[in-house]
């Protein structure tokens, strides 16, 4: 049974329950992706629980809509950092979590190592970008993913076991056709995302959120305290709160999976500095005609058809929108964009020489071995 950290111990009931290991979960390590309404619930019961150490990413602030949905945001809180707010709700819990807010978009932020060091990530976002982008990271770190979604009616979790089955189904194993269709809605035809396109929002109620943070929760202790009923496939948990019926279901594997097919949990992983040295850290061996893929598209710059002007980005598409198309000396959107994702590791270094590689990562192979390169943040 763990220390107490109180005048009388905290975690004793849980040391009744013949397999809660509570030291097992105070030495735990939980990355929480999106700190709204379920996110808010994920965190107030792992804190509950007596998980040890948390890192919370989310870069948005709270608004009023927030209140109603969020156990541990109040109106004094309206404007502030989701991800500070809920660290310091956390900390009032159980002062002795080790809760650590990122007020930063994951992506930018949470590295290949601290994802390798955790025991679990669990994705809270509200967007399909931000899953299947956290899926490639646990596949590549090979640590666990848990996966929510609700609406006004219905909560779905779902665990994909990266940790102990290397040939476990993905996230991007369950999604439709129309699910990328959707996603793609949100950028032009030249890649970069729609200034004006504004997403349809999603209503959700406590009810929803409270259920899928119950169950992600449940399904993290489970594991956590090796339990012999935990789950050990990849499986979804969905509920409907009205009729309250209740199913859960395997998820195979899809050969065509484009999350799946693009990366070997047995990648090499190393990392290298954002300014582009030769080879950037990739092995010696790789350097013979190999093809760099980059994790996302790079805008290098663009060319306007009306006046040869010319602007050069060197920026990730994460970073711009559709409105570099638009000339300011011409006053139109005749801004012709040049882009690159894949290309020779001889182009890659002409490409980026005396720049900053504006990637989160990039991927190679050598032989029948993958290597994937992280830039350093």
């Amino acid at each position: 049974m763990m220390q107490s950290d109180t005048a009388g111990d905290r975690y004793q009931r849980y040391g009744l329950i013949d397999w809660f290991d509570c030291n097992r979960l105070r030495q735990a390590r939980i990355v929480v992706v999106g700190a709204g309404a379920v996110g808010n619930e994920v965190l107030k019961n792992l804190t509950l629980l007596g998980v040890g150490h948390i890192r919370i990413f989310d870069f948005d602030t709270i608004e009023p809509h927030n209140l109603p949905r969020s156990v541990l945001f109040r109106d004094t809180d309206i404007d502030r950092y989701k991800a500070d707010v809920a660290a310091a709700a956390c900390r009032r819990l159980d002062p002795g979590v080790d809760i650590l807010p990122v007020n930063a978009d994951f992506w930018q932020a949470l590295t290949l190592e601290q994802i390798a060091e955790s025991d679990a990530v669990v994705c809270c976002a509200d967007n399909y970008e931000a899953r299947t982008g956290l899926n490639q990271l646990c596949l590549m770190a090979r640590t666990d993913f848990y996966n929510t979604g609700i609406d006004s009616r219905y909560s779905s979790v779902e665990m994909f076991p990266f940790a102990t089955r290397a040939a476990s189904a993905c996230y991007e194993c369950t999604l439709p056709p129309s699910v990328y269709t959707a996603m793609q809605k949100r950028y032009s035809c030249g890649r970069l995302r729609k200034v004006s396109y504004e997403e349809k929002k999603v209503p959700t109620t406590p009810i929803t959120s409270s259920l899928a943070g119950a169950v992600v929760a449940s399904m993290l202790l489970h594991r956590l305290n090796g339990h012999a009923q935990a789950q050990q496939e990849a499986v979804r948990q969905f509920h409907d709160s009205i009729s309250l019926a209740s199913t859960v279901s395997v998820i195979q594997r899809q050969d065509n999976c484009p999350g799946c097919a693009t990366i070997d949990p047995s990648a090499v992983r190393l990392t290298a500095k954002r300014s582009c040295t030769p080879h950037a850290g990739l092995p010696s061996a790789c350097a013979a005609g190999v093809e760099v893929v980059l994790s996302e598209p790079v805008l290098l710059g663009g060319t306007c058809t009306r006046c040869g002007r010319r602007q050069d980005y060197f920026a990730s598409v994460r970073q711009v929108n559709d409105a570099v198309t638009f000339c300011p000396v011409c006053q139109a959107q005749s801004v012709v964009t040049e882009f690159v994702e894949r290309l020779s590791l001889d182009e890659f270094e002409a490409t980026f020489a005396g720049r900053d590689v504006p990637c989160k990562f990039i991927t190679c192979h050598t032989g029948n071995r993958q290597v994937v390169v992280e830039m350093e943040i």
